[in-house]
């Protein structure tokens, strides 16, 4: 789906409107760290930007769409196309690991860590839906 034709509107109020490109840049910025940085996930952080700038700046998301880099992932993800398996993999072992790192060193809370696992649970079977794609 071209980024143009997203349904989404965008918001009115100036103040959400730039929490929503903060953020988007943040989880931006995140993304492309977890490029090189394996402990980071790429993907979600790439979703994330892409979900905030849908809701607050048609000209970032439009650019976000035509990041070369980016914009196969997007595009494949919206459509629930799918996604290539190596994007699959890669974002569950990450999810994973740093989930089960997250619950080990920063809790001792059991609930928060069934709440960490039980999100884990969800995106898991979430991913696991879609068509693997060849690359």
């Amino acid at each position: 789906m071209n980024p143009k034709q997203t349904k989404i509107k965008t918001t009115g109020n100036p103040i959400i409107r730039n929490l929503l490109i903060i953020a988007g840049f943040v989880s931006l910025i995140l993304g492309i760290i977890g490029v090189v940085l394996p402990l980071l996930p790429t993907t979600p952080f790439i979703l994330v930007s892409a979900a905030a700038f849908a809701r607050s700046s048609k000209k970032f998301h439009a650019w976000l769409y035509k990041n070369r880099f980016f914009a196969k992932l997007l595009i494949d993800y919206q459509e629930r196309k799918g996604l290539a398996l190596r994007y699959k993999i890669y974002i569950l072992i990450m999810l994973w690991l740093t989930i089960t790192a997250t619950a080990i060193l920063f809790t001792d809370s059991i609930i928060v860590r069934l709440i960490l696992f039980f999100i884990a649970i969800a995106v898991t079977v979430h991913i696991s839906k879609f068509k693997t794609l060849k690359t």
